[in-house]
């Protein structure tokens, strides 16, 4: 004795279900998709994306993220703090750059007699340290 869904008028037969579950079952066994395949799962089925958010969402309220010393959760109610944030942040590394800049000027006073450079050597020199720290940056910022 089975129960018949055909005459439920919330019942609604859908075409796509086949697909739907097959697209389910591979968004769930591959959770590691690449940003063009997930906003092309995103795009022909927006149902199943919200199928996981639905999973997932009682999972992290039951396991919050905790805060700690070495890993802050930052939470704005304002979005427009955490753009004044970022505005901060930008304004420093201009500033550092400039105190970068001004540093090296005043080491191109002394440098080239009292290390006998070229003027092509000057000019190496004066583009490396700031290249030095752009590639010192992803090598350190891991580090913390």
């Amino acid at each position: 004795m089975g129960l018949d869904n055909s005459q439920d008028p919330t019942h609604v037969e859908d075409e796509k279900t086949p697909q739907r579950a097959l697209r389910r079952q591979q968004s769930v066994a591959s959770r590691r998709l690449s940003e063009a395949q997930a906003m092309k799962l995103a795009e022909d089925d927006i149902a199943i994306v919200d199928e996981e958010i639905a999973e997932f969402e009682p999972a992290l309220e039951a396991q919050p993220v905790k805060s700690s010393f070495l890993n802050p959760q930052i939470s704005f109610n304002d979005p427009r703090h955490f753009t004044w944030l970022l505005v901060g942040f930008a304004s420093m590394g201009g500033m550092l750059s400039g105190l970068d800049q001004s540093v090296i000027s005043g080491a191109l006073l002394y440098m080239p007699e009292d290390l006998h450079l070229s003027t092509s050597q000057v000019s190496l020199t004066s583009s490396a340290v700031p290249l030095g720290a752009i590639g010192g940056a992803p090598i350190l910022g891991p580090i913390k």
